[in-house]
């Protein structure tokens, strides 16, 4: 992951650990008490421009819940709304030109007891200064 991936997903984690009432991990200790979200996986592409290097990144985030129906994850997609979308992060390499939430979905999870809810965010990163 380049150092201006590394600096969005800080910046993400960031937010949602400040704003969220649950958990939020890159890499899920065992044993973690549910809820909980995870940084899923990053989708880059180029999108640079004449006088720009700029990339466009798909951010997945995942809300696990032990919760047997779908109101948790929803409400914690809510607060994961309300904390990113067309929000300007604060980046230590590169500038967010804009973030806003693609996607949302819930499903139940294979386990056929409890649920799972995916949210894609869009952003668009300028590379430098």
């Amino acid at each position: 992951m380049s150092s201006v991936g590394f600096a969005l997903q800080k910046a993400i984690y960031s937010a949602l650990d400040a704003a969220l009432s649950v958990s939020v991990y890159d890499d899920v200790p065992e044993g973690a008490a549910y809820p909980y979200v995870t940084l899923s996986g990053e989708e880059v592409a180029d999108a640079s421009a004449l006088n720009s290097e700029r990339t466009r990144r798909v951010v997945y985030l995942t809300v696990w819940s032990a919760y047997a129906g779908q109101r948790e994850v929803k409400n914690i997609i809510g607060d994961i709304r309300a904390a990113l979308h067309n929000r300007r992060l604060a980046l230590d390499v590169g500038r967010l030109a804009m973030l806003y939430v693609a996607g949302e979905s819930v499903t139940p999870d294979p386990d056929g007891r409890s649920y799972m809810g995916r949210v894609t965010l869009q952003a668009m990163v300028t590379h430098g200064a």
